[in-house]
């Protein structure tokens, strides 16, 4: 494991003339589609580059700060689009990383999504296995769709938040083997989020939860505040043999940092693990934008610090995930 002192130091270095960069666009464009993913209506959703200059329109979607082409044709890539997988915080929606979906996309990266079931009858859904088990159906099925045609799917990299990065770990070949008592104690968390865990563990498949949902298809991995990590023991992580970038906050108010985050980047044997100083929270990894349009509803989750900058926290992270993942892929 390698430990990074500094938030983000970025050295770059351009030719003063002979440097092709992308056209300056005004407003981001994003390709976009909807595909189905089961019988009860479910889809996934796929972003991707599209030409310079496609007309695109403003998402409806409050998270998203981007506006989107449906169906438009995606640029060619020679050897397909990499695809990078997300999977979301608990409760949450695809949309609420839109800041790193933009920026993967403007890479020339495919992204795709589905929004997970965390509740079922009202209740959370502690069956965090299935979020796994959706990704690889996801992933089979895109293969067979017009936008796997130009999707490279042998070499896929995850980004994960909270709970979503307990998902990426599972899918990277992490075990949860750690079952016996599932409720977290104050070493693990600082939110009473956790306290109907105690009353939900029988509805766990804990032989489900145990299973190695490895698939090898995912070939870098990238995680941002990472939770449950007391279901994992030392040598369940150490079988994760893929690059794995680990990004946390100083001042989580859900989690404690040191358990979770902290906990796998030590025992994951090729990671490297960022910690952000400060009074960043657990919810600086989610768009600012639902805020900026006045949600009043949503300011739990967008409310930092005045000591913090979120957009520019993010802009760090997307850049960073950009680089680790066109090393990596």
């Amino acid at each position: 494991m390698r430990t990074l002192v500094l938030l983000f130091a970025f050295i770059t270095t351009l030719p003063l003339f002979g440097f092709e960069g992308k056209m300056i666009t005004p407003v981001p464009v994003l390709g976009y589609e909807q595909i189905p993913f089961d019988s009860d209506g479910r889809t996934f959703e796929v972003w991707y580059p599209v030409a310079p200059g496609t007309a695109g329109v403003k998402s409806t979607n409050i998270w998203d700060s981007f506006e989107i082409a449906n169906k438009a044709k995606p640029i060619h890539q020679k050897g397909g689009l990499k695809v990078i997988v997300f999977t979301h915080g608990y409760g949450g929606s695809p949309n609420q990383l839109s800041w790193l979906t933009k920026r993967l996309v403007y890479a020339n990266f495919m992204v795709i999504a589905i929004k997970h079931i965390d509740y079922k009858k009202d209740e959370a859904n502690l069956n965090i296995w299935e979020r796994a088990r959706d990704i690889t159906h996801m992933l089979d099925l895109l293969a067979t769709q017009r936008l796997g045609k130009s999707a490279n799917l042998k070499e896929v990299g995850i980004a994960g938040y909270s709970v979503g990065g307990t998902t990426a770990i599972l899918l990277a070949g992490g075990r949860a083997t750690e079952l016996e008592h599932i409720t977290p104690g104050p070493d693990d968390v600082k939110s009473t989020q956790f306290d109907q865990v105690k009353k939900l563990e029988p509805t766990m498949n804990k032989k489900k939860m145990a299973q190695n949902w490895r698939d090898k298809r995912v070939k870098a991995l990238f995680v941002m505040a990472p939770a449950w990590g007391w279901l994992f023991s030392k040598r369940g992580i150490r079988d994760i043999q893929i690059p794995t970038y680990i990004v946390a906050t100083n001042a989580d108010q859900v989690l404690v940092t040191k358990n979770n985050a902290g906990f796998f980047a030590k025992y994951i044997r090729h990671s490297q693990y960022q910690l952000i100083p400060g009074q960043a929270g657990h919810y600086v990894f989610i768009s600012d934008i639902a805020h900026k349009n006045h949600n009043q509803d949503l300011d739990f989750l967008t409310e930092d610090s005045s000591t913090i900058d979120r957009s520019w926290i993010q802009f760090q992270v997307a850049d960073q995930a950009t680089r680790f993942f066109q090393a990596e892929l």
